[in-house]
């Protein structure tokens, strides 16, 4: 069956290895057999059950099919190793990301590996752009009062970049994106507060191109 949302110009999926295969297989062909030729972006988030030491290869393989691969930092980590470290080491997170990008991620390997990474913000790979480490908008330091819950930052992350990717921003332009959506998730319980007057749209009480800006201003952590 059709729906408008077989036209959508971004998909977001959070599978395992095996069924992003099929979904993304037969999202395609559903797309073509409506008449929607052009390639969609497309995102992955692992299911975290997936992220395991056997299931590593499966997992780079199934990146070929995506634009972007998107664990957090613990999923990531536990891809390659049972034996978690309780202090962040952005450099083995990297070359995990390196191993990623020299499977090759997407049609042609021109696809990002996206690490979500909580408090300590993201880092943004790809065989184009390399290495890029931006902090979360309340980032170790700030004034973090506003925070009330963290449910739902990292799917507000993934969507924030994708509408960074979708103003044809680059991978960091991007990131920014996603950091100033998560920041709205993380200031209450449930979605945030959005209110119009006419032109006029706030998110909890605050202009989203104005905290974008700010965010702008503070620039990279690492």
């Amino acid at each position: 069956m059709f729906t408008p949302f077989l036209r959508s110009q971004t998909f977001h999926f959070l599978s395992n290895q095996e069924d992003i295969k099929t979904q993304i297989t037969e999202l395609l062909q559903q797309r073509k057999r409506h008449g929607v030729n052009e390639r969609p972006l497309i995102m992955w988030e692992p299911f975290p059950s997936a992220c395991q030491p056997e299931n590593l290869e499966s997992i780079l393989d199934a990146c070929r099919l995506v634009d972007m691969f998107s664990p957090n930092h613990l999923e990531m980590a536990r891809l390659f190793t049972n034996e978690l470290r309780e202090d962040f080491q952005p450099e083995v997170l990297e070359s995990y990301a390196q191993r990623f990008l020299d499977h090759s991620i997407g049609p042609e390997g021109k696809g990002c590996v996206v690490i979500r990474a909580a408090e300590y913000g993201s880092l943004t790979a790809s065989r184009a752009a390399g290495f890029t480490w931006s902090a979360s908008f309340y980032a170790p330091g700030s004034d973090t009062s506003r925070v009330v819950d963290p449910t739902g930052a990292g799917n507000s992350f993934i969507g924030g970049f994708a509408m960074g990717l979708q103003q044809k921003s680059t991978l960091e332009e991007a990131a920014a994106y996603g950091h100033v959506a998560a920041s709205f998730a993380l200031e209450q319980i449930g979605v945030p507060s959005v209110q119009s007057q006419g032109y006029i749209e706030t998110w909890n009480g605050v202009k989203v191109k104005d905290r974008l800006e700010e965010y702008r201003m503070r620039g990279k952590f690492l």
